[in-house]
């Protein structure tokens, strides 16, 4: 999938949940698995955007490349 870069805001975890959604719909993924990864996903950009950005009084971005291979 094409990469994508969003502001560092709370205001952007929907739109980053959806990426990763669509991400692992592409990958075939079961729907409480997509559930689980856009939970995880979605602590991690918090934890970004509170403790690297907002916290530490910085401004940035946030970047992510869903890749999809598949295994042997």
């Amino acid at each position: 999938m094409e990469s994508m870069t969003w502001p560092a805001s709370l205001d952007v975890l929907g739109s980053i949940r959806q990426y990763v959604r669509q991400a692992a719909e592409e990958a075939g993924l079961e729907k409480k698995r997509i559930g689980r990864l856009q939970l995880a996903v979605d602590e991690i950009a918090t934890n970004i955007i509170l403790y690297g950005y907002q916290r530490a009084g910085r401004s940035g971005n946030i970047e992510a490349e869903a890749v999809i291979t598949s295994t042997p």
